[in-house]
């Protein structure tokens, strides 16, 4: 098999993206686009990788750090051709077919540049990849005969009435050996009204010397190039709708796929249902037979085992531990307790969910004088309250906002309102050991939780206060015959 070798164009300004970041840079469902070319050609296993470089390298020289790709530098900036011949130093005694790529055109598949390579192989020296779009507008043409052997490269400014009647358009990627590759590049010219090197010119060039250059073709929107935000835009909207299709086969179910919005990462298990409204944040696994619920942004770094209900009150559950929650961007300094608040306090309103639930159906369910007593007959608002006011907290820490005197409030608002009826319920569940099996289940993991978060000189009274008890009632026990 011959050894392939992939050049990527990356060295343009990208100058209305308007933006500080560089264009091959912006990224598609979370990965930036450059990076999407390089692992659809990571399938092939080239023998090397070169993108050209020009402007912000800097940024192009981190993102690419410990991948083994070289960057080879066009300055300054003469065109398509000319960057394409940069790389040659890169690809010093290489010998193999090479491609030339383009980084902002990221959706190109390993498919398509395989069969590329393998038209080199019925004796055509230059491969072409060209696509028919639904409107050709001024593409450049690919005119060939039925068999795909090119007679002709026009612009469709230079073309003809008849050539610019026909559809098959004109990527720009093409491939051709190295022995062939490096002669025709050194042979371009710049003998046009802009004074550059086009890139097109090394096929022009190979049927002028009497070599058989043929064109592949792929579908449209695998070469749609990006030069704005709103073409970035379209390249999304395509990504996301061919991926839901591909979760949907695989048998994920729904409910409105086009309110679903994954990572290229995204892992999503077999009968995993997705509710209306649903957007995934990289790094996450979802268990097979597991449900989201709708209007929720699921945290990076989840992994939510199988057959789990997410809803609001427990997505942060399931983050790993040493990750900040989802929204947090890292450009700004958390305080230890901030980030233990991000950590835990997900775990701590999920707690308190369930504690309401139960209390709400005790309510509906019991008569009137075993509902609660009567000191803490008030107690669901004010668990509520927490509860509430606990996602604020975190919300405001994701965002940056000083959140000291946050804290400080919810510490005593804990302390005078719901820690005596945490530590009555517990006490009363250690005077009976059916009691404490039962409520120790609903409350003291709550109670343990919200004691490290906000009144951590209480946590180990209560600990020794409830082992006291509990022993204290085996005794009893014992004594009794029971």
């Amino acid at each position: 098999m011959t050894d392939f070798a992939a050049i990527i164009l990356a060295a343009g300004k990208g100058t209305r993206m308007k933006s500080d970041l560089h264009k091959v840079l912006h990224p598609i469902a979370g990965k930036p686009m450059l990076m999407h070319l390089l692992d659809s050609f990571d399938a092939l296993s080239p023998s090397r990788t070169v993108v050209v470089v020009g402007d912000r390298r800097e940024q192009i020289d981190a993102a690419l750090e410990g991948r083994g790709v070289a960057t080879a530098l066009q300055d300054p900036q003469h065109g398509t051709a000319h960057a394409a011949l940069q790389a040659k130093d890169a690809l010093a005694g290489f010998s193999g077919n090479i491609l030339v790529t383009f980084g902002d055109v990221p959706m190109v598949t390993g498919a398509t540049v395989q069969k590329l390579l393998d038209a080199l192989s019925g004796g055509a020296k230059v491969a072409v990849l060209g696509f028919r779009p639904d409107d050709p507008l001024a593409y450049g043409r690919i005119i060939a005969d039925g068999d795909g052997s090119v007679s002709k490269m026009v612009e469709f400014k230079d073309a003809s009435e008849e050539e610019r009647g026909v559809n098959l358009c004109n990527s720009g990627l093409l491939v051709a050996h190295s022995d062939d590759m490096w002669p025709l590049l050194d042979g371009v010219d710049n003998n046009n009204a802009q004074s550059e090197y086009y890139l097109p010119d090394v096929a022009t060039g190979a049927i002028a010397r009497g070599d058989k250059v043929v064109v592949v073709e792929c579908d449209a929107d695998e070469v749609a190039g990006i030069n704005s935000r709103a073409e970035l835009a379209v390249v999304e909207g395509r990504w996301q709708a061919a991926r839901r299709e591909q979760a949907m086969a695989e048998g994920v179910t729904m409910q409105a796929p086009e309110t679903v919005f994954l990572m290229a990462d995204t892992q999503l298990g077999r009968d995993v249902t997705l509710q209306p409204n649903i957007v995934f944040e990289d790094h996450v696994t979802i268990g097979p037979g597991s449900t989201i619920e709708a209007n929720l942004i699921i945290p990076r770094y989840s992994n939510v085992p199988e057959n789990t209900l997410v809803t609001r009150e427990n997505m942060y559950a399931f983050q790993s531990q040493d990750t900040p929650s989802s929204q947090w961007t890292g450009q700004f300094e958390l305080t230890e307790r901030a980030r233990h608040v991000l950590q835990a306090g997900p775990t701590a309103i999920n707690g308190l969910s369930h504690i309401i639930a139960s209390l709400d159906h005790r309510n509906h369910n019991q008569p009137p004088e075993r509902v609660l007593d009567d000191e803490f007959s008030n107690i669901l608002p004010e668990l509520k309250t927490l509860q509430m006011r606990l996602s604020e907290l975190i919300a405001d820490i994701e965002k940056g906002n000083n959140s000291d005197g946050a804290l400080q409030e919810l510490q005593s608002f804990y302390a005078d309102k719901v820690a005596p009826w945490f530590k009555h319920q517990i006490s009363q569940a250690g005077k009976n050991i059916d009691g404490l099996v039962s409520q120790s289940v609903l409350f003291v993991p709550t109670y343990l939780i919200l004691s490290q978060l906000l009144e951590p000189e209480a946590f180990a009274g209560i600990l020794s206060g409830l082992a006291t008890a509990t022993a204290a009632h085996a005794v009893s026990s014992q004594k009794d015959g029971k």
